[in-house]
């Protein structure tokens, strides 16, 4: 049987590189025939995705403001007059950074920073990649990055960096001096979420450090949102709106013919991925959790192409929303009796979930991650023996 292993990550547990393999290494590659391909949505990962599959040069910056304003290094990836920029490798703030997951004390001014400094170089055309990020300061610390500047009611020129905290004070933008209008930028987003899912989205940023202040936080982030809403007259049922904690709402006042493409599609098209599944038998998704796939992320991307060309697909995962599934017992779920599996064109999940009852989970998160890490491979070969493949 030809297989297809396209998978995206296992959130900070293995990358789509690593997830491949070790799903890989699961099957029985004497009676399977066995290619994979690591994929992305445009979120967490990607940066690694792109590298690993375009081989673009990397172009390092050494001074870069981070979510919680120090100083730190980081890179984007160049082709030609092309900057493709990831959000996540910027704004994404680690398991061991949780005391700092307050999205009212975090900037975005460090994507920013990465976007100057493309343009500085001589790129004409970015790739911007939104997602994977821990910040909801739509877009305000980048656009002073580039160049803007903030005012608050009295007339005062607002510091910098901008943060989700500085939101609500905002009272004017007065736009750069450099004229970004013959930038070609687009934007290539992990999910289609817009402004009325930001509350969840925030709530979800909010580090366990801040759990007790979570309600409040998520209120006052959205009154800051607000104010960005009215000051920049975009609508919030516009596409995009809430992707990377509100990214476009500040690189639409400088950059005015923006094109946004699903994450999902995006990479499926520069992968090569539809032509890959036409051309196998089975094809074999994943991710770290399931709850509730959303449209455009990776691994309801590829359900629905194996769908769409009448192939089996099946999603591998680690642990599963108990709340999405009706049984899980023997960590294999046959999905006549869960649509919503059906909906997405997945015919079977494989979770390690049961496994993960049976033992004591470790207190602190990153042993948890440590522990998924070495037992996870063993669990999901066992789960394919189980499967017969």
């Amino acid at each position: 049987m030809k297989i297809l292993v396209a998978t995206g990550s296992f959130k900070d547990v293995f990358s789509p590189l690593e997830a491949a393999d070790v799903i890989c290494s699961a099957l029985d590659r004497e009676k399977n025939e066995v290619t994979s391909v690591p994929f992305c949505d445009g979120g967490e990962y990607t940066y690694e995705v792109l590298r690993h599959c375009f081989g673009y040069e990397e172009h390092p910056v050494e001074q870069v403001v981070n979510p919680y304003g120090r100083a730190c290094a980081c890179s984007y990836l160049v082709q030609g007059d092309e900057a493709h920029i990831v959000s996540s490798s910027i704004l994404r703030l680690y398991p061991e950074e949780d005391v700092y997951k307050n999205p009212l004390n975090l900037t975005d001014y460090g994507y920013g920073q990465l976007i100057a400094d493309a343009l500085k170089r001589g790129c004409r055309k970015l790739t911007l990649y939104f997602g994977g990020t821990s910040t909801v300061s739509c877009g305000m610390g980048a656009l002073q990055a580039l160049g803007a500047r903030l005012f608050d009611a009295e007339g005062n020129l607002m510091s910098e960096p901008c943060s989700g905290a500085d939101l609500n004070r905002i009272a004017h933008i007065e736009s750069p001096e450099t004229d970004y209008s013959g930038i070609d930028v687009h934007i290539v987003a992990d999910g289609n979420s817009k402004v009325d899912a930001l509350p969840g989205i925030t709530g979800l940023k909010v580090g366990r450090h801040w759990s007790e202040e979570r309600e409040q936080i998520v209120s006052s982030s959205m009154e800051g949102i607000r104010n960005v809403l009215k000051l920049t007259g975009i609508s919030p049922q516009k596409d995009f709106t809430g992707a990377a904690g509100g990214l476009l709402f500040g690189l639409e006042q400088i950059f005015p013919h923006i094109r946004y493409t699903l994450g999902g599609l995006y990479f499926n098209k520069v992968l090569g991925v539809e032509k890959k599944i036409s051309d196998c038998d089975l094809v074999i998704t994943g991710e770290g959790r399931y709850d509730n796939t959303a449209d455009g992320k990776a691994p309801s991307v590829i359900a629905m192409l194996a769908k769409k060309h009448a192939k089996k697909a099946i999603l591998v995962c680690g642990q599963i929303d108990k709340k999405a599934v009706g049984s899980y017992r023997g960590g294999i779920i046959h999905c006549e009796d869960e649509p919503q599996f059906f909906r997405q064109g997945i015919e079977q999940v494989l979770t390690c979930q049961e496994y993960f009852d049976s033992v004591s989970l470790p207190d602190s998160y990153e042993a948890c991650i440590r522990l998924f890490r070495e037992q996870t491979p063993q669990l999901i070969r066992e789960l394919f023996r189980k499967a017969g493949l």
